[in-house]
């Protein structure tokens, strides 16, 4: 079998029988060179009804279609880069079953970002639309990789993440868009930039070395970030950066389903400032496209801030 579709490929070998329950049972060993989620579906059809919307992170192809309901299956499929909207995976390795509509890929493994993931998938196909559980690690995550405009990037680091979530949905958009379950997140070393630090505590130093450009770096002992999820909405339960000149938290929410973000951080300084504007950075947007923002309406003036020494305890920070 091969087939390409836009600048995506897939070829290999795919064998079909009949078993005695008179199901059809498939054999699958398919690969990709590039796999890009934009070249299947509607989009790639031509058939979106909404065709200039800006690219999502979760696609809305239907990865669940009837056919996962009629037929047994065992395979495996790779791929040297998937392309999600703006995000690459590398070296994908997903072995998979379908046994009478349930589909588990229990070792689904890649390169992501500087880093490794460990996915494991179960899904039920015999509901409409299908129940799916995930649990997903990811270790050694660059933060400088992620996507963002500025050059030096603002920030670096590793990243440690966990997700557990459940949903119902035949695409990525669907089941994140009504999941409920956790995420985490840890940096347990990295540095800030520090005009990026100093803005979420607000101060005229904050502001003239992010007016200037400045890209001179500070060190972040760590920071975490965790958010329960219900009916597709995240919501932070702990979230904080704890950097040499500030102490970052935040609160708000993340919506799935529209992939929209609205965050508020507060920045409280460590030591002494002078003429400091006490204001919360509003972090907006997307989460492919975030903006941020000083929320001038939540803001006061301090002539003098004698700064409170708040560090976090890192040791006790390490996910399991």
């Amino acid at each position: 079998l091969k087939v390409v579709s836009g600048q995506s490929d897939v070829q290999g070998r795919v064998s079909l029988g009949t078993q005695k329950s008179g199901r059809t049972l498939v054999h699958a060993d398919l690969s990709s060179a590039l796999l890009r989620l934009a070249d299947v579906g509607l989009r790639a059809a031509g058939r979106d009804p909404h065709p200039d919307a800006p690219p999502k992170l979760f696609s809305d192809v239907q990865l669940i279609t009837p056919v996962t309901r009629r037929v047994d299956a065992t395979g495996k499929y790779s791929a040297r880069r998937l392309l999600l909207s703006r995000v690459e995976v590398s070296e994908l390795s997903a072995p998979f079953t379908i046994e009478r509509g349930l589909v588990k890929a229990p070792e689904v493994t890649g390169h992501f970002m500087g880093g490794n993931f460990v996915l494991h998938l179960d899904a039920d196909a015999n509901q409409t639309p299908a129940r799916t559980r995930i649990e997903m690690t990811l270790t050694g995550l660059q933060l400088a990789q992620m996507p963002h405009k500025a050059e030096p990037p603002p920030y670096e680091g590793s990243l440690l993440l966990q997700i557990h979530a459940q949903g119902r949905g035949d695409s990525l958009h669907a089941l994140a868009a009504g999941a409920d379950g956790n995420l985490s997140a840890r940096v347990l070393q990295g540095t800030i930039r520090a005009s990026l630090a100093e803005l979420a505590g607000v101060d005229l130093r904050g502001l003239g070395l992010t007016l200037t450009g400045s890209s001179r770096e500070v060190p972040v002992h760590c920071a975490a970030a965790d958010f329960e999820i219900h009916t597709g909405v995240m919501h932070p339960t702990r979230f904080f950066i704890d950097s040499e000149p500030v102490f970052i938290s935040g609160e708000g929410r993340v919506l799935l389903d529209s992939e929209t973000v609205d965050l508020k951080l507060h920045g409280e300084p460590k030591r002494l400032r002078i003429l400091r504007i006490k204001a919360p950075v509003l972090v907006q947007g997307t989460l492919l496209q975030p903006k941020f923002s000083v929320d001038v309406a939540d803001s006061g003036l301090r002539l003098v801030d004698r700064g409170t020494p708040h560090n976090a305890d890192c040791a006790a920070l390490q996910l399991h």
